[in-house]
């Protein structure tokens, strides 16, 4: 059964969404794609998190970017 209020975090800041990988550019910057492909699969919005405090901070901001489809996670 689906519900309507399943919450899950996701973590976009990791560099691979921005092409990195270890240190190298391995590809080019696809969050913008990742977050659109999810929003097409039925997601309204995506819990960012972090796994420290730096991190933490680099989920607000994308969050903060991207108001229409992200939203902070909560400890």
């Amino acid at each position: 059964m689906l519900t309507t209020n399943n919450k899950i975090g996701i973590n976009l800041s990791d560099p691979i969404f921005r092409g990195e990988h270890y240190g190298k550019q391995a590809h080019d910057d696809d969050l913008k794609q990742v977050i659109q492909r999810a929003m097409t699969a039925g997601c309204r919005k995506l819990m960012v998190t972090g796994s420290d405090l730096v991190e933490s901070e680099k989920a607000v901001q994308l969050a903060k970017d991207y108001r229409e489809s992200l939203i902070p996670g909560k400890p």
